[in-house]
């Protein structure tokens, strides 16, 4: 984003910039990762508290199996990304 708004200002000055789209962008590019450590330790909380009483194997199991399916799923995502640029 830095790179846009340096060839703009070079261009046309400050009057080219859209400076509520600007600092509405900027501020997700702070509260983006905040909101992600927020919900991904509500999850591991969340997970934590579900497997509290559950034998490890059997957790270790159950977490094998579903990592499979995790990776397939990013795998996928990250290749349906992929698709759109060539």
């Amino acid at each position: 984003i830095g790179g846009l708004v340096g060839a703009a200002l070079a261009k046309s000055g400050w009057g080219s910039l859209n400076m509520d789209g600007l600092l509405k962008t900027v501020a997700f590019i702070f509260i983006s990762p905040l909101l992600g450590f927020v919900l991904g330790s509500f999850f591991m909380l969340l997970v934590s508290w579900l497997y509290f009483r559950t034998p490890p194997s059997k957790v270790d199991r159950r977490f094998r199996r579903l990592q499979l399916i995790s990776a397939g799923l990013y795998s996928l995502g990250h290749g349906g990304n992929d698709a759109q640029k060539t």
